[in-house]
């Protein structure tokens, strides 16, 4: 579990650095954000997935498994939530306000409604939801 947060007005997202299995912390010190041919990946969902989830984003799909991971992206100067569908297609939606997904989405959108940032949001969301902890990662939308 996790919470990646996006600040529309700064356009910049958060992200915490906990990884979790079957209830468990795994480690405080996961990279959530990754990059690739320039474009930004913030990931929710299972981290052995993300490799394959970029593969589906820049259309490489040489298996019939779908991955179990999502993310908020930053892709030519612009922000979108993605995901994979069970057809295998991309569902990619543009963000012009502020959002999150993971875990503590509920907790992080309730900071940011009140007038926090992306990286205070996730810090609020991790005294809040127990799958979120460790480092808080953020990139500014380049």
């Amino acid at each position: 579990m996790t919470t990646i947060a996006y600040h529309h007005k700064s356009r910049t997202m958060a992200a915490d650095s906990r990884q979790t299995m079957n209830g468990r912390v795994v480690t405080d010190n996961a990279k959530k954000i990754k990059a690739e041919k320039g474009v930004w990946f913030a990931f929710t969902g299972k981290a052995c997935d993300e490799e394959l989830f970029i593969d589906y984003y820049f259309g490489r799909q040489e298996t019939s498994l779908l991955p179990e991971a999502g993310a908020l992206v930053f892709d030519d100067g612009v922000a979108y939530s993605v995901t994979v569908n069970e057809s295998g297609s991309l569902d990619k939606f543009k963000l012009t306000m502020d959002f999150a997904v993971g875990s503590g989405s509920d907790f992080a959108l309730a900071a940011m409604d009140n007038g926090k940032g992306a990286r205070d949001a996730v810090k609020y969301a991790a005294t809040r939801c127990v799958y979120t902890g460790g480092k808080v990662r953020v990139i500014k939308q380049p």
